[in-house]
């Protein structure tokens, strides 16, 4: 062998072999998770190659650092949502809509979560719907001067919320407008004095407050500035002593009645009319305000209590309906109200349903039943039908007499305090309906003898009349009616007063004499003791609200019908027998007070508000005024025959009268043709001065004869004297027959010409 070395190895020596151990395996997936992170919730990134063990690596490797955390989206668009796809959440447009170029749009707010964006929907859509219901009843319930106006807007494509916003606001500033009402006074048309032959030393009335307010500026009223607290209830002296004048100085109907129980009152549960409980709320407001404290019939806080419970002890559909049908009248801002005939006014609809469940009723024997029938009498008295609803009447004294109503049962003292006091208020509520409708229509009394039940004294048992609290516009003060004092004061007076009837017409053969002297001076005593025994807050000094003066001119009516007979001429001159002289000087007084009280009515509260029982007051004066200025045209008139300013003052009353008739028309039917008659029996002269002063236009004649079909009334109007021996002749529906007769044969006699 040659002495070459070997070549060198194309490798490396091998290492010597080791002992052999465990299988090694290098893992594919992530690395192990470490013990510090073995229970975490965070997501591993993925495996990168760097991460692969190889047999170069380290056998020590530095820990992971922890992933980083992904930040919440509250919510995501709505493409996102679509495909499924993570959002990033970006505004104005996210991550992913950026890579793919898609539109983006989200459905929620920056800071909203999907739940309070649905929350926030629901929200935005009830509003709407308010707005749009709000809209509805404007355009339904508002005068249709506004209604138009309303609706133009809408076809123009104005904005719902806008068009309301316009109303409201409105409403607004015709609110702050009332603001002078705290020193406004209605002027008296054609004269805007007091007439002189009215201001006499013996005319208490002149003294009242409510005339010392009007004559003079008082003082600013503390409550204007805010310094009442709120909803503060004061009695008539605190008033007076503390110079807050609210009544005094603001008329009746820019009132309020303020009742917890109306608000939480549910009248839609009753009727099937309407399901709008906000318009029939201030229907209620409206019947209280109005009618109640002169035909009360049921008692406030008992009924609308078992209205909003849901009890049928005291309340039921049938008097709902009668009660809603009723107050249509009151409430100035329904459209035709007076339209008693018009199936689409909602006063028709009520009555309509009321008496539907009459009929189904009639022989369930309750006291809303009662309740129900007087204000179903009511309903067509005001629309000159009374001769139909005095059915209702006769079958509610039935019933009456069926439950025991005007006496004490066997089971009384075992009854709860509800049901008597209940009970007690309906049943003089009857009889005193039943003595006015006697007295003034002349018919027989289907009640002999008044309730044998005890009305309690006002002061010490004030819960068993439900007082009413008024609230005028910008004040905080809420002011009481003194309804207890007004509903006993006006039982006993109506007690007497049918005595008065019956002493004068009843039993008595035609032509029928004059009762005794014994009898005029005890029923004359009678009234007399009633009128000085009146509260104060129904004293002469202090009345303001329309139902306190209604009491008193309704006493003067009643003393003048009562000595009316004895005097001859009415306003004649002194004779020398001493019960003449006598009667004339009770008359005189009863006639000037009478006036003076309907005068300062209309100062301070107007005629516009509906007054039921305003319609009688206005006629009897209107009627007497237009026989007194023909009697003072014919030289008849020994007062002043040719004193221009004694006709010229009769003229101011009668055109007074007439202006209260027309305004009354304008929420009840039965006015119109009151207004009518009257206007017809006026001379040239009068007329002429009654469109210019009192800004009446001239009706149609058609639609008056029209109208005339619906008059079905028993109400002797003309009434000069009460011991008329025909009053037939001068019942309302027989004398306009006999004018639209005339006008006829007038109409017949210009063809033929």
């Amino acid at each position: 062998m040659s002495g070459k070395s070997p070549p060198p190895p194309l490798l490396p020596p091998l290492p010597p072999p080791r002992a052999p151990g465990p299988l090694q395996v290098i893992p594919l997936g992530p690395p192990p998770v470490p013990p510090s992170h073995r229970y975490s919730t965070r997501r591993l990134r993925p495996l990168l190659p760097s991460d692969v063990a190889t047999p170069s690596s380290s056998t020590t490797r530095a820990p992971l650092p922890p992933p980083p955390r992904r930040r919440a989206v509250l919510a995501a668009c709505i493409a996102c949502r679509k495909r499924k796809s993570k959002c990033s959440g970006g505004r104005p447009k996210c991550v992913e809509c950026t890579r793919r170029e898609t539109d983006c749009a989200y459905d929620t707010g920056g800071d909203e979560t999907p739940g309070r964006a649905l929350k926030r929907r629901f929200a935005d859509l009830e509003n709407q719907a308010s707005v749009f219901e709000n809209i509805y009843r404007i355009l339904r319930t508002r005068p249709q001067p506004e209604a138009d106006a309303v609706l133009n807007r809408i076809r123009a494509g104005e904005d719902p919320e806008t068009i309301l916003r316009h109303v409201q606001h409105g409403d607004l500033l015709l609110q702050l407008s009332v603001i002078p009402e705290s020193r406004y006074r209605y002027e008296f048309p054609f004269m805007i004095t007091l007439p002189l032959r009215l201001q006499t030393p013996t005319n208490n009335y002149l003294s009242s407050l409510i005339y010392e307010w009007d004559r003079q500026s008082p003082p600013e009223d503390p409550q204007e500035d805010g310094l009442e607290p709120l909803n503060s209830m004061v009695s008539a002296d605190q008033a007076s002593n503390a110079g807050l004048h609210g009544p005094y100085l603001r008329p009746y109907h820019a009132a309020e009645v303020i009742d917890p129980l109306i608000d939480s009152a549910e009248p839609a549960e009753w009727t099937m009319v309407s399901s709008d409980n906000a318009l029939m709320r201030t229907l209620l407001r409206a019947y209280f305000l109005h009618e109640h404290h002169w035909y009360t019939i049921l008692h406030k806080d008992c009924f609308l209590a078992d209205m909003s419970s849901g009890r049928s002890r005291f309340c039921s559909s049938l008097l709902v309906n009668a009660l809603l049908a009723m107050a249509c009248f009151c409430h100035r801002a329904l459209p035709k109200r007076a339209e008693f005939w018009n199936p689409h006014t909602l006063g028709y609809q009520f009555h309509a349903e009321a008496k539907r469940l009459w009929e189904s009723e009639q022989n369930r024997n309750r006291l809303t039943t009662v309740q129900a029938a007087i204000l179903l009498n009511l309903v067509y008295s005001l629309n000159g039908a009374d001769r139909l609803g005095q059915i209702y009447t006769s079958q509610a004294i039935a019933i009456s007499k069926e439950l025991g109503l005007f006496e004490k049962p066997a089971d009384w003292e075992s009854m709860s305090p509800k049901v008597r006091i209940v009970r007690t208020i309906t049943a003089w509520g009857l009889y005193g309906y039943e003595c006015e409708y006697v007295y003034h229509f002349l018919r027989e009394p289907l009640l002999e003898m008044p309730p044998d039940l005890e009305l309690p004294d006002v002061d010490n048992h004030p819960e068993w009349y439900s007082e009413v609290w008024l609230k005028y516009p910008l004040q905080q003060t809420l002011y009481p009616m003194h309804f207890g004092h007004s509903f006993k004061a006006l039982c006993e007076f109506r007690a007497i007063m049918k005595d008065v009837s019956v002493g004068y017409y009843f039993g008595r053969p035609a032509p029928r004499p004059m009762p005794s002297l014994e009898i005029i001076v005890k029923l004359y005593s009678r009234l007399g003791a009633w009128y000085n025994k009146l509260p104060e807050p129904l004293t002469a000094r202090k009345i303001v609200f329309p139902g306190q003066m209604k009491l008193h001119m309704h006493y003067c009516h009643v003393v003048a019908n009562m000595f009316q007979p004895l005097v001859e001429p009415p306003l004649g001159s002194r004779g020398a027998n001493r019960t003449i002289s006598s009667a004339q000087e009770v008359l005189l007084d009863a006639q000037i007070h009478y006036e003076t009280v309907l005068r300062l009515y209309y100062l301070r509260h107007g005629f516009e508000g509906m007054d039921s029982f305003l319609l009688l007051l206005l006629s009897t004066i209107a009627f007497k005024s237009i026989q007194e200025i023909k009697l003072s045209k014919n030289g008849d008139d020994h007062q002043g025959s040719n004193d221009l300013s004694h006709l010229n003052t009769l003229r101011s009353t009668l055109i007074l009268c007439a202006k209260g008739l027309y305004d009354q028309g304008r929420s009840w039917f039965l006015p119109q043709s009151i207004f009518r008659l009257v206007r017809d029996a006026m001379l040239d002269a009068e007329a002429n001065l009654l469109q210019q002063f009192a800004n009446i236009p001239d009706e149609v004649k058609e639609n008056e004869d029209n109208r005339l079909r619906h008059i079905q009334s028993h109400w002797p109007v003309n009434i000069v004297d009460i011991r008329m021996s025909n009053p037939e002749e001068q019942q309302l529906t027989n004398l306009l027959r006999a004018y639209a007769d005339l006008n006829l044969e007038t109409a017949s006699d210009y063809a033929d010409d």
